[in-house]
């Protein structure tokens, strides 16, 4: 049999290329689930991560950032911002947004914001120049809908993924890195999540995007 890379540069070769190179000697549909070894995603819980070296949370430190990233990038699946429980520090070459509104000359930003459109999409503008986690609380006001004088404080789930993945990173940054939906074990968790923010019964097509299961001997 073929040598298959190992160590950290395993993780950086194309999976089609490993997968084409087996090819070249053995006949198989799927690779069987052992040879495959999924990363999580990184806990929310900065107690739980495992690292060779030892990290005080929140990492506040720039240099520290990049080699606690180095490291995790090959035991976890992540997104960046982090959650600010395990980093608050800004690797991009982005300024930190303001505080305060009226300190931006950039845009036009329309102080309160009152719906979840509104919210995403003063985020994605925001985020286009300005680095953050999250939008300041006091720029939000969003007023809960009512039906039938009774209030509904949910609305219903944004129509499509862009618009989700940015509200989500604002207000439940904690599932970021699991949106759009690709691991099993973590499904039900994030999907009970956003139902806690938005009103739905059916899962859109567009949240789910796992992978196949393997064909049952």
């Amino acid at each position: 049999m073929p040598a298959l890379p190992t160590g950290p540069d395993a993780l950086s070769q194309d999976f089609s290329d490993i997968v084409g190179m087996l090819r070249e000697k053995y006949k198989f549909r799927r690779l069987p689930n052992d040879y495959i070894l999924a990363r999580p995603f990184i806990p929310n819980n900065p107690a739980k991560i495992k690292t060779d070296l030892i990290y005080t949370y929140p990492i506040t430190d720039k240099q520290l950032a990049i080699t606690f990233l180095t490291e995790i990038k090959h035991r976890y699946k992540f997104r960046l911002p982090l959650s600010r429980s395990i980093m608050t520090v800004n690797l991009t070459n982005k300024p930190e947004l303001p505080r305060k509104a009226k300190d931006i000359t950039d845009f036009n930003i329309t102080i309160s914001i009152t719906s979840p459109k509104q919210l995403v999409d003063t985020a994605r503008m925001l985020r286009e120049v300005y680095y953050f986690n999250r939008l300041p609380e006091e720029w939000i006001d969003i007023i809960p809908i009512t039906v039938d004088s009774e209030t509904t404080t949910k609305p219903e789930l944004l129509p499509k993924l862009e618009e989700l993945t940015s509200y989500v990173k604002d207000n439940i940054p904690d599932i970021a890195a699991q949106v759009p939906i690709t691991d099993y074990d973590t499904a039900s968790q994030t999907i009970r999540a956003i139902q806690d923010h938005f009103n739905f019964t059916l899962i859109p097509n567009y949240l789910i995007d796992l992978p196949d299961l393997p064909t049952p001997e």
